[in-house]
Order: C-alpha cells, then sequence, then structure tokens
C-alpha cells in the first residue's frame, strides 16, 4: 500500500546513511539495474491493480563473508492476507539429495569444486510477468533522490518459485549442450550440483581439468558462469585460469603454499589433506530446552559421519522434553552440568579428520566391492552404519565409512 511502502523507504533512508552499509547496499542494487537485472518502469506502462505486485526488499550479510552483501526479496510480505508467494506454485523438485552429491564427491581421488554466480539472476522471466516484481528505489541509487518505480527481469531471491524454475533450466543447459560438451560435463551439471554449488570427483588431474573446461564451458553456453574452482590437486588448480579459482586461491603460490581450508555445502574441507574437519562452536543462547535445541542443530553432519557423539546431547533434549520443561524454561543446574560435559567431550571433534575418498591405497582397476551395514539398538537409542570394502588386484585393500545414523530411541 502506498502509505506503508513510504514509511519503509523513509526507513531505508536512515539505514543508507551509514557509510559502510549503505554503499554495499546501494552498490548491490544499482548493480542489478546497471546489468538490466532490474529495469526502470516506464511512467506510461499502466498496469491495473490486481495485475502487478510490489515487493520488500532488504540486505543480509553472512557472518563468515562480511564483504559480500546479498539482497533478498520478501515473497511472504502480506496485503490483506495475500502474499506473492500464497499465490504462486512452487514447482516439482529440481534439488538433488545432499546426501548423494556428498557421497560422489568421495568416489575419486581428485576432488573439484565450484559455484554459479547468482544463479537466480541469470534465469529470465518472461516479460508478461516482470510487473509482478516491480519494488521501489531511490533515483541513481542515491536516497537523497526521489523514489522511482523498478521491476525485476530476472528471478528473485525469495520468490517460492525461484528454485526450481532455476533448477530446471540448469538441467535443460545440461541436456541442451551435451553434445557439444560432453556426457561427462553434462552429467556434474545435472547430477552433482546442490542449488548452485558443484562438487565432483574424477580418477586423475587430466579428467579433472578436462572437467572443468568442459562444465565450464557448458554452463557459460546456457548463460551460467561457473567460477570459484577448488582442488585437492595442486596440478589441477595449477593447469586453470587464476581468474576461475576460489578467492582464497588466486594469490597463492599452488606449488609451495599451503593449501586453506574451504566449505564445501556447509563442510569444512581441508585441500591440503584432502579430508573433511570439524569446527565445534555450538553457541548457547540460553540454558534452555529451545537454547539447547538450537545450538545441537548448528553442528552440520548430513552423512552422520560423527552421529555418536551427538547422541547423547539428543538423549539430554529428550530427557527435558519427558520432564516437561517448556521450550523457554530455565534448566536445572544438574542438567546444566551435564551439557558442559557433554560440551567438552564435543570438543574432541575438532581433532578428528575423515579422509574425503574412499580409495586411498586402492588402485583401479577394482577387484571387489563390499558394502558392509551394521545396525545396533538399546534402551537409550539405535543406530546404522555403512562400510565400503575396496579391494584391487594386488591384494590391497581400503575400508571407509561411507554412511551413519543415530536415534534415540521413542520416549513411548
Amino acid at each position: 500500500r502506498p502509505m506503508a511502502f513510504k514509511r519503509l523507504m523513509s526507513v531505508k533512508r536512515k539505514m543508507l546513511r551509514d557509510p559502510v552499509f549503505g554503499a554495499s547496499y546501494s552498490g548491490f542494487m544499482n548493480g542489478l539495474i546497471e546489468t538490466g537485472q532490474a529495469t526502470l518502469v516506464d511512467s506510461n506502462d499502466v498496469v491495473p491493480i490486481g495485475q502487478r505486485w510490489y515487493w520488500c526488499h532488504h540486505a543480509v550479510v553472512h557472518p563468515r563473508k562480511p564483504n559480500k552483501m546479498r539482497g533478498v526479496w520478501d515473497g511472504a510480505a502480506e496485503v490483506s492476507g495475500v502474499s506473492i508467494n500464497s499465490r504462486l506454485l512452487s514447482g516439482p523438485d529440481q534439488m538433488n539429495n545432499l546426501a548423494g552429491v556428498l557421497l560422489r564427491f568421495r568416489q575419486e581421488k581428485v576432488a573439484v569444486t565450484c559455484d554459479i554466480e547468482g544463479m537466480f539472476l541469470q534465469v529470465r522471466v518472461a516479460p508478461r510477468h516482470q510487473q509482478y516484481l516491480r519494488f521501489l528505489w531511490f533515483a541513481n541509487g542515491d536516497p537523497r533522490e526521489e523514489i522511482q518505480e523498478y521491476q525485476m527481469t530476472v528471478l528473485p531471491f525469495g520468490a517460492t518459485s525461484s528454485p526450481a524454475c532455476a533448477g530446471s533450466v540448469l538441467k535443460e543447459t545440461a541436456d541442451r549442450f551435451e553434445g557439444k560438451f560432453g556426457s561427462r560435463a553434462a552429467q556434474f551439471v545435472r547430477e552433482n550440483f546442490y542449488v548452485d554449488d558443484g562438487l565432483g570427483s574424477e580418477q586423475d588431474d587430466e579428467h579433472a581439468v578436462e572437467l572443468i573446461k568442459n562444465s565450464r564451458s557448458l554452463c557459460a553456453a546456457g548463460g551460467f558462469n561457473l567460477r570459484k574452482f577448488a582442488s585437492s590437486s595442486r596440478a589441477v588448480m595449477d593447469s586453470v585460469p587464476r581468474e576461475w579459482l576460489v578467492d582464497s586461491l588466486k594469490e597463492l603460490k599452488i606449488r609451495q603454499d599451503k593449501l586453506p581450508n574451504e566449505r564445501v555445502l556447509g563442510l569444512l574441507m581441508s585441500m591440503e589433506q584432502d579430508e573433511f574437519l570439524y569446527s565445534v562452536c555450538l553457541t548457547v543462547r540460553d540454558d534452555t530446552r529451545r537454547g539447547y535445541l538450537s545450538a545441537l542443530s548448528s553442528l552440520f553432519d548430513p552423512l552422520g559421519l560423527v552421529s555418536p557423539a551427538l547422541l547423547p546431547g539428543r538423549l539430554l533434549l529428550q530427557q527435558l522434553c519427558s520432564d516437561k520443561f517448556t521450550w523457554d524454561q530455565s534448566v536445572d543446574d544438574d542438567v546444566r552440568e551435564q551439557w558442559d560435559k557433554w560440551y567438552q567431550r564435543l570438543l574432541q571433534l575438532e581433532r578428528l579428520a575423515v579422509t574425503r575418498c574412499y580409495r586411498r591405497t586402492v588402485e583401479l582397476p577394482l577387484a571387489g566391492a563390499e558394502l558392509h551395514t551394521f545396525t545396533d539398538a538399546s534402551s537409550h537409542g539405535y543406530g546404522a552404519c555403512c562400510y565400503l570394502r575396496l579391494t584391487d588386484d594386488r591384494g590391497h585393500c581400503d575400508t571407509t565409512l561411507v554412511y551413519a545414523k543415530s536415534r534415540v530411541a521413542q520416549a513411548k
């Protein structure tokens, strides 16, 4: 509504007076306009009420990326009980299974990671639908100037339909250009991306470099910029242009300097040792059931590789539930002491390193591959774990934990 938007923009004027935040926010918004991802609405373009929508927008900064600002479009904002997301279909789930992407990432000896720059912003919206993507902004990005109407020409980050649309376009790109750039690159783009993050593994450096070049060309043919490459192989990173690499590698002497740790779909990975690492920092906002659940959920373990260490924390939460603690009720001193003791033991996970690749000593061709699954249960909890046992024709054998899960036993 006009008055609500005027109040909102007056708040933004105050926010933009901050020299650092204001420059970043204005820079992001002006970048959309300069690249054609948002356009100024023609004053003669009169669209009837009910056939347009104005979006609220704000900026967010990731704690680990303080220099990068991202604009978020609030598709859940309601007017008279109606939001744009309530009128959009989410579409089919186009995302690959997270665990599947990580399991395939561990198959071969040379790891390759990358991401797509501004994935949603590379997918064009049909002109007849752009009137539903309107927003208000200051002329020239200057809060002292008048307010003008703009509209997005690409998918906004915040629309419930954007993930499905972007995923469909990415897979269509793989299908359309598979014949030109090869089935391996197309398979990588189709199966080894989780939203905009790609994780691949190849048997040697030559295949890894070929994958990088072909998959990057394939994505470029569809309008996507594949960038921020990293690898567990120094030879691979030394073979591609520096501007393709992740920022932390661009200034390094690849052949000499120690490789940094990188985040891979939320997991910490040592590129130097080709291992998964664990960083334990469970910040408890308050000693309540809600605070403990929030802290426990912050330790990301999609493959369950450290699930036995997390089970005691889950048992403690189950006990709080059985004792009828409300979400925001302060816990007793003995519960707080149990949590502290468990947390101190949990810190030992920072000494743990899990080898990424299943094959450490065995060489191709394989003589055998066996999957061994173990299960067990008690009155407190139950779990399962799967190990992969590989052998080659020289008699070498590797055994690796592939996947695990643990659950607390049902209270009833």
